[in-house]
């Protein structure tokens, strides 16, 4: 047993070793997993905040190319503003005809930009916008009377004097916005960062800029600026305008059309405190070294809401958060956007990233497989030890039981041979020697018959008989075993003598023989103890043998029919290899029916049960 018990430990360390093993590699597959997982997510996460910023710039690149391709006279005041044709003449001659015309944002409103003004840098509240048709000019208290040349303060799509006044509140908000005093120097550093992409974006080979993170929300508006001015410059006036360009030359009177500079955001904040307004201004040349500023109020509730509705196939969330400062734009330069300083925040959709699960059920199968293999190794390393255990047993049990009757047989044969012994005890050796043989061919029986059930070879050979026949076969054998025992034998018939049976006898014989020799080696006293055998019929053939002795004690009973087993009493000078009453309920089944222990108050009660026929 402590042999078994050391095994054990030894293979308990062996599975604790490998779980712990599997475990640290299961652990380290779970980290690479897990990481590699994190790694696709945030790549694609990447993938898909570029596709959606690329859908923003994308679809605010048409609305402001066209307000960065817009001459600057657009702004100027529609009465004010002269449109002029060229004809030639048959002798040769250029006739110029001249003629007012409105401004092409006064019936071009849009739904993104509120307002479009122009601001003069030593006036900032004297802005100038788009001015209406003269039978409008009465209905504003914003008209001002003015010699020629003098700009109205009017906004450029008002129709009605409910939409004067309205706009005439929404020129004083600009005006206030436009007083701020950093508003300016503001423009001019952003205009500057912008001009110095521009340059060295037309220069072959030039030498990267020095802060490419700081100026890379600005890059993207510059390239789409310096296209559009490319186009403006070879465009003379809007289309929708009456100003007719023919091809013929132009007479050197007529000046070039002004060429504005880049649109460039801004954010500003709203003088009411209601948060912050998105801007965009240009530098207009006005004569040799001054200059006006053009550009126009964005909606930005309106224009954030439409670009949200652009990316919500990507994202089920998007928020848009204006950038203000120069070191946010470095910090959030993966997230900007090309056109506005924006950074663009998504949380895509549940169904946009899906997560396999194929690493972590082949790990399940792989732990399923390892627990199992060793539940396997164990179930077998129990099978060796117990296979083990019981050989030593049988081998104790064997080497002990033989030993006795063999030490018997050489001695009391020598004495006899030498003639050491008297004619007197003679009878009583030879009487000691054929109990002796008995013994042993009853341990060699045992052996043989148990070798023969382990290997599946157990025969049985039922035959017709009657009880009494099957009592009268089993009776002189016990009556001889309790006769050397000193124990009295009653045997009990509690059925008809007379029914007939269908059984083996033999091995019925063999049983009972085994169970009554128990019961006289462990059930008898010397007082002359009694051994009981009662046979009936119930649903089969009953055989119980009873004994007055002190029973089985209860922890003992569950291990009585293990092979080699003998409750405890391996110790003890009574003989027995302990396999009768495993013997015993293999030949038992092998009939069809069984051995049980029956508890009692007093002594023992094994009780055999076997199904019989009647013979036809």
């Amino acid at each position: 047993m402590k042999r078994a018990r050391r095994y054990w430990l030894r293979f308990a360390v062996g599975v604790a070793v490998a779980l712990a093993a599997f475990a640290g590699l299961s652990w380290e597959l779970l980290g690479i997993v897990d990481r590699e997982l994190t790694s696709r997510r945030a790549r694609e996460h990447q993938e898909r905040l570029a596709e959606a910023i690329w859908r923003l710039d994308l679809w605010l690149a048409p609305l402001l190319g066209l307000e960065a391709a817009r001459p600057a006279d657009d702004y100027s005041s529609a009465l004010l503003r002269r449109s002029e044709t060229f004809e030639l003449s048959s002798d040769g001659t250029v006739a110029s005809n001249r003629g007012l015309t409105l401004s092409p944002l006064y019936r071009a409103p849009s739904d993104y930009f509120r307002f479009h003004f122009e601001l003069v840098p030593s006036a900032p509240k004297n802005i100038a916008t788009p001015d209406p048709p003269p039978h409008l000019m009465a209905c504003t208290p914003y008209a001002q009377a003015g010699s020629e040349g003098q700009d109205y303060l009017v906004s450029n799509d008002l129709v009605s004097e409910e939409e004067l006044h309205g706009n005439g509140a929404l020129l004083e908000y600009t005006g206030e916005i436009c007083s701020d005093p950093t508003l300016i120097p503001r423009f001019e550093h952003a205009e500057q960062k912008t001009l110095e992409l521009l340059d060295h974006a037309s220069v072959p080979n030039a030498a990267p800029p020095p802060d490419p993170d700081e100026t890379q929300q600005v890059s993207g508006y510059a390239a789409w600026t310096k296209r559009l001015r490319q186009t403006q410059q070879t465009r003379r006036v809007d289309p929708k305008s009456n100003v007719q360009w023919n091809q013929s030359p132009q007479p050197s009177s007529v000046s070039p059309p002004v060429t504005p500079g880049p649109l460039v955001p801004l954010w500003v904040e709203a003088p009411d405190g209601g948060g912050l307004e998105l801007t965009f201004l240009r530098r207009v040349p006005d004569g040799e070294s001054e200059f006006r500023y053009q550009g126009f109020l964005v909606d930005w509730p309106r224009v954030r809401t439409s670009l949200i509705e652009q990316i919500s196939d990507l994202a089920s969330s998007a928020i848009l958060t204006p950038v203000t400062d120069d070191s946010a734009l470095v910090s959030e330069a993966g997230r900007m956007l090309a056109t506005i300083p924006c950074a663009l925040s998504i949380v895509p959709r549940a169904d946009s990233l899906e997560v396999s699960a194929l690493p972590r059920w082949t790990l399940s199968i792989a732990w399923g497989a390892l627990l199992l293999a060793l539940i396997a190794i164990g179930f077998g390393f129990h099978a060796v030890i117990r296979y083990g255990d019981k050989r030593s047993r049988f081998a104790s049990a064997v080497t002990h039981e033989l030993r006795t009757p063999l030490t018997t047989f050489q001695l009391y044969s020598e004495m006899l041979a030498e003639g050491m012994v008297g004619p007197e005890k003679r009878q009583e050796y030879l009487g000691t020697l054929q109990r002796e043989a008995r013994r042993l061919a009853g341990v060699v029986e045992n052996v043989l018959t148990y070798a023969r059930v382990e290997e599946g070879r157990s025969d049985v050979r039922p035959a017709d008989l009657s009880v009494a026949d099957l009592v009268d076969r089993l009776r002189p054998d016990l009556e001889r075993r309790t006769g050397e025992s000193g124990t009295h034998l009653s045997v009990i018939l509690d059925s008809d003598p007379d029914a007939s049976l269908h059984v083996d006898p033999e091995a019925i014989a063999h049983v009972v023989t085994n169970l009554v020799d128990n019961a006289c080696k462990y059930g008898c006293s010397d007082d002359g103890s009694e051994v009981r055998v009662r046979v009936a019929l119930d649903e089969g053939l009953v055989i119980r043998v009873e004994d007055d002795g002190p029973g089985i004690s209860p922890d003992k009973r569950r291990t009585i029919f293990a092979p080699f087993d003998r409750a405890g009493r391996e110790s003890s000078n009574t003989p027995g290899i302990g396999l009768g009453l495993s013997l015993s309920r293999t030949i038992a089944e092998a009939m069809g029916g069984g051995l049980r222990y029956l508890d009692r108050h007093n002594g023992a009660v094994f009780e055999l049960r076997v199904p019989h026929e009647k013979s036809r």
